[in-house]
């Protein structure tokens, strides 16, 4: 009996961490990527990081889908990220994307800002990775934290 307690109340407590992480990010459409509406959870490697892990980085909570896709679920990624980029690109936000080709690998990296909401910074990351044989690797990264915009961001990763 205690162990069935037990076990209902961290299942609870995982369901309402996870609902209201998920509300941050849910009138998002890239939401849909995260909840395996484009690829299936299977194919996916899914990462939730929150807490005091995300502190020196400014950011309190982050999520990633990382995934071979097939050519049209390339195509669908890249169109729900474009209409999410559509909320930067709205209010002036900032945004960065970078090129490179290296060993036949060709790489697109695209981060940018999207309006703050409850106080919290939110940022969209999206790398993809183009192998000459066809094959696309997606990274799909949500981020929200109090830092301040994708400039910062950035140095904030990158510092060793």
């Amino acid at each position: 009996m205690k162990h069935h307690l037990i076990s209902m109340l961290c299942t609870l407590w995982l369901l309402l961490s996870t609902m209201s992480a998920q509300g941050q990010s849910a009138a998002l459409h890239t939401s849909r990527i995260f909840d395996g509406g484009v690829v299936p959870p299977e194919r996916m490697v899914l990462t939730r990081v929150s807490g005091k892990a995300l502190a020196r980085y400014q950011l309190s909570y982050y999520r990633s889908a990382r995934f071979k896709a097939t050519a049209t679920e390339a195509e669908t990624v890249a169109a729900l990220v474009a209409k999410d980029k559509a909320l930067c690109d709205r209010n002036h936000l900032s945004a960065q994307t970078v090129k490179r080709n290296s060993d036949g690998i060709r790489t697109e990296s695209t981060v940018f800002a999207l309006p703050p909401e409850k106080r919290l910074n939110r940022f969209i990351s999206l790398i993809t990775q183009k192998d000459a044989q066809g094959q696309t690797l997606v990274t799909l990264i949500y981020m929200e934290g109090t830092v301040k915009d994708v400039r910062q961001l950035g140095k904030l990763i990158n510092k060793p």
